[in-house]
């Protein structure tokens, strides 16, 4: 191959590459992104009745959103037929990019898909379906039980719970919802699931305490699964000592 040859195939492959980076940066510019639930990312643990919803427009210039609409079902195969159960905003004028959920009640422990749509001149812009997990929407839905050890609060060391539970079959999906008056660790199966070693965040526990979530579908296996609870240090101005866990997912229930 001689050299003209040569530098005619590089520079065509070239054009070629660039057309292709071209054409898949302009895919992200002309869709609605960063779908937010409560300020996060498809997040796990909302537990609040009317979330905040929030987009930002296509990555393209002089754009200005005229008109929206936000659609939540409880199956993405739902909201990609057009068919959303669970809210459906109809068509909106504004340049709102920020909405509370006005939808059906939602239910605890429930996976929602939503998506957006703007309007903006002449052009219609639509987002990749989202979703959002909830957590406790109300009291009632917890049904674990606060466990402690058997010393009294002036005993230093830190306890540590263990549990050992059976599957009996594969495990699709698990959630774990903690709390614990202190800071704790979480393992299943020798794997830390927390190792900031900070949660939950400190609260007046007479007022208010917080719990976390966790997806944990990974950690299990078909069989015996042992869970440890390591109570790390109790609270800094509070005086009761007590910790609290539960797990619950397909197959396995497991409190102390």
């Amino acid at each position: 191959m001689n050299r003209s040859v040569f530098f005619k195939t590089v520079s065509t492959y070239t054009l070629v590459i660039i057309l292709i980076i071209i054409s898949f940066s302009g895919l992200g510019q002309n869709s609605v992104a960063r779908l937010h639930c409560e300020y996060r990312e498809q997040p796990l643990g909302i537990d609040v009745p009317n979330p905040r919803l929030s987009w930002q427009l296509p990555e393209v210039k002089a754009i200005a959103q005229a008109a929206y609409r936000v659609q939540v079902a409880t199956d993405k195969k739902l909201l990609l037929a057009g068919k959303p159960d669970i809210w459906d905003s109809q068509l909106q004028a504004g340049d709102r990019q920020q909405v509370y959920f006005d939808g059906s009640p939602l239910k605890a422990h429930t996976r929602y898909w939503w998506r957006v749509e703007v309007r903006a001149g002449h052009k219609s812009f639509q987002s990749a379906p989202a979703w959002f997990e909830t957590a406790k929407m109300q009291a009632s839905d917890w049904t674990g039980e606060w466990i402690t050890d058997s010393h009294d609060i002036e005993y230093n060391a830190s306890p540590r719970f263990r549990k050992i539970f059976r599957a009996k079959s594969k495990i699709v999906s698990a959630r774990c919802y903690i709390s614990g008056l202190g800071y704790y660790q979480l393992y299943i199966n020798g794997r830390c699931l927390n190792p900031h070693s900070l949660d939950p965040g400190f609260t007046d526990y007479s007022k208010r305490i917080l719990y976390n979530v966790y997806d944990i579908t990974r950690g299990l296996k078909k069989g015996i699964t042992v869970l440890v609870y390591n109570w790390v240090m109790a609270g800094l101005t509070n005086k009761h000592q007590r910790c609290g866990i539960f797990i619950k997912h397909p197959g396995a229930n497991a409190r102390r």
